[in-house]
């Protein structure tokens, strides 16, 4: 692959992955205000169940956001084993 079409390759996995991450950061921050105010929608949720949306929807919106970014890393990592030039590798392993 030349090198060319590896910066190609990171530029656009870089892009993509700026943008998702403002939207999962948009998601978990009006989902951590809920849980923290105690009020969703205009109407208020007792303590028992703010702990229910703690455990079930920000810990899983935060594992996905793990997994999201850890399967970039690899990519990335990936991108920068199959770069030709060192220049380009070490700007993938960055990137990581």
């Amino acid at each position: 692959m030349s090198d060319l079409a590896t910066i190609g390759m990171i530029s656009g996995l870089g892009v993509i992955n700026i943008w998702v991450y403002f939207y999962m950061d948009n998601s978990i921050e009006s989902r951590a205000e809920a849980i923290v105010t105690g009020v969703i929608r205009g109407v208020a949720v007792s303590t028992k169940h703010r702990r229910i949306l703690l455990h079930l929807r920000w810990f899983g919106a935060m594992a996905s956001v793990v997994g999201y970014f850890g399967l970039v890393t690899i990519a990335f990592v990936l991108i920068g084993r199959i770069a030709k030039a060192e220049e380009v590798a070490l700007l993938a392993y960055l990137c990581a």
